[in-house]
């Protein structure tokens, strides 16, 4: 019983562990989020003043953009362009903030209630071990 107790406990404290741990990694993930247009460069774009056609809308992306990927000019509500074929080319993938927040979120979710579960079974693990007589108790157990 004294082995199960310390297993349980420590799950419990790696739990707790996890759920605080994924504040400043959501914080970290936050402040290097960028506003980012990707644009698809097209031939015939220079000739007409343009950069390219745009992919979807502006989005938060966690990425470390490289310089030769930054198109000139801004995008709508001032995202930074960036060439989304040269992204592909050089495999970087970049991933949105709102994705990376709800993993973390996510990931808290569970720490917590695997948490709560825990502290219910050392709950549990206690109780049972008061119930029992003195000259009750398994071998080894106190």
């Amino acid at each position: 019983m004294k082995k199960l107790t310390l297993i349980v406990r420590i799950a419990f404290l790696a739990s707790v562990i996890v759920a605080l741990a994924t504040y400043p990694v959501m914080l970290h993930y936050a402040t290097k989020a960028q506003l980012v247009q990707l644009v698809v460069p097209s031939p015939g774009a220079d000739l007409f003043g343009e950069v390219g056609e745009f992919q979807g809308t502006p989005q938060q992306l966690v990425a470390d953009i490289p310089e030769a990927a930054i198109l000139e000019g801004a995008g709508p509500s001032g995202a930074i362009l960036v060439d989304a074929k040269y992204l592909e080319e050089h495999g970087i993938y970049a991933r949105q903030l709102k994705t990376v927040l709800f993993l973390a979120e996510t990931t808290r979710t569970v720490a917590v209630y695997s948490a709560l579960a825990f502290l219910a079974g050392l709950l549990l693990i206690r109780w049972r071990l008061r119930s029992l007589a003195p000259n009750e108790y398994p071998l080894g157990a106190s």
